[in-house]
């Protein structure tokens, strides 16, 4: 494939909203095409890595840009994280907050972890956030990005 064809662009906004769709839809799709894993020569191998369908891309890059804009009165993510990511009834009460460090713990994680992005997604957490993030929105306690600011 050359650097042409594989490029792709992508609109942050149209995806994100895409995936909210689907998500809360409850319907289940391909959130990636596992790749890799192949035995190179005598010595080398390959490791199996994700490749994400665009739309999934589009929303972690959307994710990326809310976040930078969004600060945070605590930096410790993870500490929070620890807390709370497995208890999505915990979830339904976190402040703005908790749910910043949660959504930096999803964003972050596939740096660190291949596929943890298709986990976080297939578990739920992702749309427990997102409902959540609706929530304090809804309340006033998000602020709201305009367009161009």
């Amino acid at each position: 494939m050359t650097n042409a064809e594989n490029t792709r662009t992508v609109d942050p906004a149209m995806n994100l909203s895409m995936i909210v769709k689907l998500l809360s839809g409850g319907r289940i799709f391909d959130i990636a095409k596992w790749a890799g894993g192949e035995k190179r020569d005598e010595s080398a191998w390959t490791l199996p890595f994700p490749e994400y369908r665009v739309e999934v891309e589009g929303f972690f890059t959307a994710l990326g840009e809310f976040l930078l804009l969004w600060t945070p009165t605590s930096s410790d993510y993870l500490e929070t994280s620890r807390e709370l990511r497995d208890d999505h009834d915990a979830i339904g009460s976190a402040g703005p907050d908790e749910v910043k460090a949660l959504l930096t713990f999803v964003w972050r994680g596939e740096k660190f972890c291949d596929g943890f992005w298709e986990a976080q997604l297939q578990s739920g957490l992702v749309t427990v956030l997102l409902d959540r993030l609706h929530e304090l929105h809804r309340m006033g306690k998000v602020m709201r990005v305009e367009e161009g600011s």
